[in-house]
């Protein structure tokens, strides 16, 4: 509709001067192109194409690419369009590169907006999430999980403490990073670890979620959880900063939470 709507008022590029008893319905369809290459991009090839368009895959340099790709498919949309209305006589190279310069021009608006309406859609979605994750996690708090003992890779060094003590665990480099709280103080210990170790001797016994490459929080200290378009945040007790959970990690963590009710 914005791109039949703009056609149709500004008829750029020398259209003012083109003369048919049909003009209208012909730069019309110029918005009817559009809407037809939409349909094929947006759900036919994702449709064929389902793991590229895997949400917890999907990264920033994807995104410009599809966008890319939706506005040269466009293009090429466009130029057939016009190539078969107006019989052109202009070598198809030059039509080519013409009608690309021509789509980007005026289907960047659209192309920005529904990016803008997409990022404002996941945006509320998440943070309608982790609101109702966060009230789940607040019914399902104990302490009655075992003493935790995290051993060094040297089988030596070794760390002990109630699950309910500890915030969260951060690998960094070839050591885990162990934040925990002492008479409620925040404290440091640090094990000569992998995060994978760390998390196959944490077993599934404790509140302890593995939720990022680099993090296994402790989901009895989540205070609040923050919903943006790329996916939650975490703010642990006594902690300033934010723990991200990763896409790869999202839909683990909302089957974590909801096996905690049964």
């Amino acid at each position: 509709m914005f791109i039949a709507i703009f056609m149709l008022i500004f008829q750029p590029f020398g259209l003012q001067e083109y003369q048919h008893d049909q003009k209208a319905l012909i730069l019309a369809g110029y918005g009817i192109v559009t809407f037809l290459v939409l349909i094929m991009d947006m759900f036919f090839i994702q449709m064929i194409f389902p793991g590229l368009f895997n949400e917890k895959n999907w990264t920033v340099l994807k995104q410009i690419i599809w966008l890319a790709w939706i506005l040269f498919s466009i293009g090429l949309g466009n130029l057939v369009y016009s190539v078969y209305v107006f019989h052109f006589s202009t070598g198809i190279f030059t039509l080519f590169w013409v009608f690309q310069l021509f789509t980007l021009v005026i289907g960047l608006i659209p192309v920005i907006l529904i990016t803008v309406i997409q990022q404002n859609y996941l945006l509320k979605r998440n943070v309608k999430n982790a609101q109702m994750i966060e009230n789940s996690l607040s019914l399902h708090r104990t302490s009655s999980f075992p003493i935790v003992t995290l051993i060094a890779e040297n089988g030596k060094d070794e760390f002990k403490s109630n699950p309910s003590d500890i915030l969260f665990l951060e690998s960094i480099g070839n050591y885990i990073s162990i934040l925990y709280l002492d008479s409620e103080k925040p404290k440091r210990f640090v094990l000569r670890n992998t995060l994978k170790n760390a998390e196959n001797q944490l077993g599934q016994s404790t509140m302890m979620f593995r939720c990022h490459r680099a993090y296994i929080v402790n989901l009895e200290k989540i205070e609040k959880i923050k919903g943006n378009s790329q996916g939650y945040r975490l703010i642990l007790t006594g902690y300033p900063d934010e723990i991200p959970v990763s896409r790869n990690y999202i839909q683990s963590f909302r089957e974590k939470v909801d096996s905690l009710g049964h």
